[in-house]
């Protein structure tokens, strides 16, 4: 009798557990439905997502899309260039299915009208939190995306953030700054300092994210005293030398250039760039922009007529010093001649003519150790002697 009582107790605990494993997996199957999910970047404030459904066969996404005139949205499939993708970080792997509601091509837009148009992804892991979405084309091909979608609402994002759970924080922050309430984007990005601070200390990278947030934010909003004096005293803190300032001097020319401090603003942004050199080798696009920048604060500037020209960078595209040849890309604000020499004092080199963005292949001897570039503008100015180091290059 007792073992017939044991047989039926075990044949009991067995059809519970199996009926607990059913109601979960039926529980995990139901799809979930966040309506106007938090959204921390997006590029454009007439395209909103308006619900996320998830479950264990798909993630439907679907889009609010305000008409504000006669237009059209592209939503293609892939392997076209305008199709959408979904990803988590850096992972691209969950692909655009179907459409519901509509098709993919064209959907025209009619003078102030909303539309929903709503794509079936893959479904994304469990326990995902958020996700980006981008890709589409509107009018002429210009992309949109939406970056770090919650899979919260607001309510429930919120209270995560109030558990010192930065992720939430730095999201809410942006996600107010995108709405234009500041004073939560400022309370949320204060907060999130102060749990970075606590996580990871003051020295740390992720801390002095933070702070740029809250100088772009103060930047944004015209409280351009505030964005400087935090910026000023990140750098003193850390140090002038320290490479891992960068960011913030690159945020600090901008608030110099607001305000019209352009002969400031020009050597921040170089400095900006040499940290960016002291760490890793910019990109020729980051150059670039250093450049235009420069530009913009040279031609603002009361006084052009004695200028000194400014040497912005001087690029070295790494992957092809093959041969003993060096490719170049120099950009000099306000030259128009150039000296290049291996020699210190250009014994022997010859004033050329320079134009902007100027790419440069020039093979030094073997035990060359710099390469020297001196500059001019039309006024017979000259500008300071700048090197490029390339015996690391030869390794």
């Amino acid at each position: 009798m007792r073992k017939i009582t044991q047989l039926l107790t075990l044949c009991l605990l067995i059809n519970l557990l199996c009926a607990d494993y059913f109601m979960l997996y039926a529980a995990d199957d139901e799809p979930r439905t966040v309506m106007q999910p938090v959204v921390a970047r997006a590029s454009s404030e007439y395209l909103n997502i308006y619900s996320v459904e998830v479950s264990e066969s798909k993630t439907v996404v679907t889009f609010e899309i305000t008409c504000m005139d006669e237009s059209g949205y592209e939503f293609v499939s892939p392997p076209s260039a305008g199709a959408l993708l979904m990803r988590i970080g850096t992972r691209e792997n969950f692909v655009l299915k179907a459409a519901e509601g509509t098709h993919f091509g064209t959907i025209k837009c009619d003078m102030m009208s909303v539309k929903y148009a709503s794509f079936v992804f893959e479904p994304l892991p469990k326990d995902t939190q958020f996700f980006s979405v981008s890709g589409g084309a509107e009018g002429e091909g210009s992309e949109f995306s939406f970056e770090d979608v919650l899979l919260y609402d607001l309510e429930e994002a919120e209270a995560l953030a109030q558990t010192d759970y930065p992720y939430f924080q730095i999201i809410l922050g942006q996600h107010y700054q995108r709405e234009y309430d500041y004073e939560k984007a400022q309370q949320y990005l204060n907060m999130y300092a102060e749990s970075i601070s606590k996580e990871k200390g003051d020295a740390s990278k992720e801390y002095l994210e933070a702070l740029n947030y809250l100088i772009q934010l103060n930047l944004s909003i015209g409280n351009y005293e505030d964005a400087e004096e935090i910026a000023l005293q990140t750098v003193a803190t850390l140090g002038e030398n320290n490479p891992m300032v960068a960011d913030i001097l690159y945020t600090l020319g901008d608030v110099y250039q607001v305000l019209g401090n352009h002969q400031d603003a020009v050597s921040t942004y170089i400095d900006y760039l040499r940290k960016r050199e002291m760490d890793k080798q910019p990109k020729p696009s980051e150059y670039s922009t250093i450049n235009n920048l420069v530009a913009y604060s040279f031609a603002s500037m009361e006084d052009t007529t004695s200028r000194v020209p400014v040497a912005v960078g001087v690029h070295f595209d790494l992957p092809k010093l093959k041969g003993g040849t060096a490719q170049m890309r120099v950009f000099a604000v306000g030259a128009t001649h150039f000296k290049m020499s291996e020699k210190e004092n250009f014994e022997g080199a010859d004033w050329k003519e320079y134009e902007a963005a100027m790419d440069i292949t020039h093979k030094p001897a073997v035990d060359t150790q710099k390469i020297y570039f001196h500059f001019k503008d039309e006024k017979d100015n000259k500008s300071d002697v700048f090197e490029v180091d390339i015996a690391k290059r030869k390794k």
